[in-house]
């Protein structure tokens, strides 16, 4: 499907959960079926993510559905999303619900805005930034709470938040339906590119996630450079607020 910037290059260790990723790196490639192959050969350690198809065992199995991924032909995808939660999802997805105007800017990342089918009123509140989804029904205010809309719009995802709603709850109503929910936020910096390069896979966008963590990585990096080389005493204390009704101190 694609390959994605090695991340490891960039100073930080990332794991993608997609299941395939057999080495535990931060790409889905030939590596990966290498490292199944030492696994049936008894030359490597076994980890969940070899488990490609997520049926209990270990075999060639495996093998062909991490080269169908490589090749971009997969059929089904199966991952941890930010909540932990082992999701499949069956590929190509075409039409995906997108409460979130963090998610938004993702698809607009990676040029897959066309793929949206159904936002929300945050999000239309916003025309300025995303012209392309002023016209594209809403499935709630700032998050997924109509659900009899977004069922209607036969939607292949949903794309929502851990705790806005209940995930539960999300699940509860769309599974009857036949619909996934997957978890990614782009809320906490420490998951922001191991989501991005997620939502790579399961659109297929081969690789547009690239030029995005470069500029990303190469800001982190001045960033780390300048307060690395602060004493203590030169670093200068910072008070964060934020807040739905009113401000919150998040940290500082």
């Amino acid at each position: 499907m694609l390959c994605s910037l090695p991340i490891l290059a960039c100073g930080s260790h990332l794991t993608l959960k997609i299941y395939g990723n057999a080495n535990l790196d931060d790409t889905i490639d030939q590596r990966d079926v290498d490292y199944v192959e030492g696994i049936i050969n008894g030359t490597q350690e076994y980890s969940e993510l070899a488990d490609a198809n997520n049926d209990g065992n270990i075999g060639q199995e495996d093998i062909a559905q991490i080269e169908d991924i490589v090749a971009g032909r997969e059929t089904n995808l199966i991952l941890k999303d930010t909540a932990n939660r082992t999701v499949s999802i069956d590929i190509p997805v075409e039409r995906v619900i997108v409460p979130s105007g963090l998610t938004a800017e993702a698809f607009k990342v990676l040029k897959a805005t066309e793929k949206v089918v159904g936002v929300s009123n945050a999000i239309h509140e916003k025309t300025y930034f995303f012209p392309e989804f002023a016209d594209l029904p809403s499935v709630g205010g700032w998050k997924i709470e109509d659900y009899e809309a977004a069922i209607s719009l036969d939607p292949d995802l949903v794309i929502s938040y851990e705790k806005w709603p209940p995930i539960s709850e999300a699940e509860e109503k769309l599974d009857p339906a036949g619909i996934p929910v997957v978890v990614l936020e782009f809320t906490d910096p420490n998951f922001v590119t191991e989501e991005l390069v997620k939502l790579s896979y399961i659109l297929g966008t081969n690789g547009a996630e690239d030029r995005y963590i470069q500029w990303r990585s190469g800001y982190e990096r001045q960033i780390d450079d300048y307060v690395n080389n602060l004493s203590r005493d030169e670093r200068p204390s910072v008070f964060l607020e934020t807040g739905f009704k009113g401000l919150n101190d998040v940290g500082t």
